[in-house]
Parts: structure tokens; C-alpha cells; sequence
């Protein structure tokens, strides 16, 4: 949990201009702008509105649940690698010594 004494300076204001604060991890905007920008953010393939309820894939954007599958929307992006990397890195190899009884 973040404290007041994780942020350097002031906290921005919100970048829609209302006046009030605004948070970096909501794009700068404060609670009630952010709120309209999720409510109002559009899939990109079929123009639907997709809300809260998008789904973000890992190129980024966001997508409606008919296009939420990468192979759906032609996403470029190799999960498969991503994994195998994501995997070797949190499993290192272990090897045992092949002789029990060393002298």
C-alpha cells in the first residue's frame, strides 16, 4: 500500500481539468473522469462498447468477449516464448551430484 511518503512533490491534478487530484495509476485522471474513461472505452475491432467489462489482451488493447482470444483479433504477440521464458526463470535447474560417496 502506497503512503504519503511514496510520492515525490505534490500529487498531480487530474488531466481532464476539473480541479480535483488526480492518481497515476488512473491515468492522471481523477475518480469520477476515470470512471467515465473506463465506461466509455470502444473495442477496437468492432466498435462496441466494451465498459468495464473489456478484456485486455497482452499487445495492450482492449477487446469485447467475442474478439478476447489472440487468434480472434490477429494479435502479434508470442505467448508461447513469453512462457517458456516466464517458466525457466522461476524454475532454475537443479542437478544433484551423480556420485553418493565422494572420498
Amino acid at each position: 500500500m502506497k503512503t504519503n511518503r511514496d510520492f515525490i512533490g505534490e500529487p498531480p491534478f487530474c488531466a481532464a481539468g476539473c480541479g480535483f487530484y488526480g492518481a497515476r495509476e488512473h491515468h492522471g485522471l481523477c475518480s469520477k473522469f476515470y470512471a467515465a474513461f473506463l465506461r466509455d472505452q470502444v473495442h477496437i475491432v468492432c466498435n462496441k462498447h466494451v465498459g468495464l467489462l473489456g478484456f485486455e489482451c497482452g499487445c495492450g488493447d482492449l477487446f469485447c468477449r467475442a474478439h478476447r482470444y489472440p487468434e480472434e483479433h490477429g494479435c502479434d504477440v508470442d505467448f508461447r516464448t513469453a512462457a517458456k521464458r516466464r517458466l525457466s526463470e522461476k524454475n532454475p535447474l537443479c542437478r544433484a551430484d551423480k556420485m553418493d560417496f565422494r572420498i
